[in-house]
C-alpha cells in the first residue's frame, strides 16, 4: 500500500489514495497502526482519498485513535496540495481549483501563488461566553479558579476557545484536560484552543486535540474557530493571521457584520477560508 506524508505547520498526515491503490476496509485499525509514532509511520491523522460522484474526490479524516471526523483544516490543505501539485492526475492537467466532498458537505480548494486555500464549513452551533464550572484543583489558567469563561464553535468539529493573556504560560495538557472532558460537551468532548489576541489582525493559538489527546503544533479548524469567535466578539477583523507553534495560517471571513446586543451575528458566516503552506515530505510503501 502506497502512502504520502504531508504536513502543514508540523500538523502531519498520512495520505492514502484509494483511487490508485488498495486501501484496507478497516480504516479505524489502519489509522491506529499507521499513526503510531514509534511503531508506525507516525502522524496526527490519516487522510483517505476516495472517488466521489458529487465532487472531484472525497476526503475522509481519521484521528490516531481511529475515530473519524467530518472536516480537518490542515488536512484539507495537504490533500488539495496533493491533488493540485504532486502525484495525482490533476497535476498533469494543471488544474488549480477543485472540489471535495466531506461529511460536512462539498467544499472547495484552490492553489494560487504557492498558497493553498480551502473553504471551511459554516458554523452549525456557536455559544459565546460560557461559564464552565471546574473543580478548583483542575482549573485551567489562571490557576485555582472554580469557573472559567470559554466559547464554543462547532464547524462540524467541536472547538472550545479560551482567551488568555500569555499563551506561553499555558500547561496545555493539564489546563485543557478538564475542559476537553467536561460533561457540558457530552461523551465525545471537545477540542480546546487557547488564544492570545496580538492585534485586530493577528492571534496566537495553541490547540489540544481530542483523538490525538495532546497538543498539535497547528490546527486549521481550531484556528478558524478561534477567528470566528474573535470576529463575533469584535476583537478581530479579517484577514486574520494565526501564529501557530512553528508557523502561521491565514483566515478570511467575508461577511457583512450585523450587530446584535453588541456582538456580530453568526447568521451570515457563510464564507470562511483557510490559507496555508502545506508541504509533501515524502512518499513510500507499506509492506504487509
Amino acid at each position: 500500500m502506497k502512502f504520502v506524508k504531508a504536513h502543514c505547520g508540523a500538523n502531519d498526515f498520512i495520505i492514502l489514495d484509494s483511487r490508485k491503490d488498495s486501501v484496507p476496509k478497516d480504516l479505524k485499525k489502519i489509522a491506529q497502526l499507521l499513526s503510531a509514532r514509534r511503531t508506525g509511520i507516525g502522524a496526527d491523522g490519516i487522510i483517505v482519498i476516495e472517488p466521489s460522484k458529487e465532487a472531484d474526490f472525497r476526503l475522509r479524516y481519521f484521528n490516531p485513535d481511529g475515530s473519524e471526523y467530518a472536516v480537518c483544516g490542515d488536512g484539507s490543505l495537504c490533500a488539495v496540495l496533493y491533488e493540485c501539485r504532486s502525484v495525482s492526475p490533476y497535476a498533469q492537467q494543471g488544474k488549480k481549483e477543485i472540489s471535495f466532498s466531506t461529511l460536512a458537505g462539498v467544499l472547495r480548494g484552490n492553489f494560487t501563488n504557492n498558497k493553498i486555500k480551502v473553504k471551511i464549513p459554516s458554523p452549525r452551533d456557536v455559544k459565546l461566553s460560557l461559564q464552565l464550572k471546574i473543580r478548583a484543583k483542575d482549573s485551567p489558567h489562571p490557576k485555582n479558579r472554580a469557573e472559567i469563561e470559554c466559547n464554543f464553535v462547532d464547524i462540524w468539529v467541536p472547538h472550545c476557545i479560551i482567551f488568555v493573556e500569555d499563551i506561553d504560560s499555558i500547561d496545555i495538557v493539564k489546563d485543557a484536560s478538564p475542559v476537553r472532558f467536561h460533561p457540558y460537551f457530552g461523551s465525545k468532548g471537545t477540542n480546546v484552543n487557547f488564544v492570545q489576541v496580538i492585534n485586530e489582525h493577528k492571534i496566537a493559538v495553541r490547540t489540544y486535540e481530542r483523538g490525538v489527546e495532546g497538543e498539535t503544533l497547528s490546527c486549521g479548524s481550531g484556528s478558524c474557530a478561534s477567528c470566528i469567535v474573535g470576529w463575533l466578539k469584535k476583537k478581530l477583523t479579517s484577514p486574520i493571521e494565526v501564529k501557530t507553534r512553528i508557523g502561521k495560517l491565514m483566515v478570511y471571513i467575508d461577511a457583512r457584520p450585523s450587530v446584535i446586543n453588541g456582538q456580530r451575528s453568526v447568521d451570515n458566516l457563510e464564507d470562511i477560508w483557510l490559507e496555508g503552506s502545506p508541504e509533501i515530505v515524502y512518499k513510500g510503501e507499506i509492506n504487509g
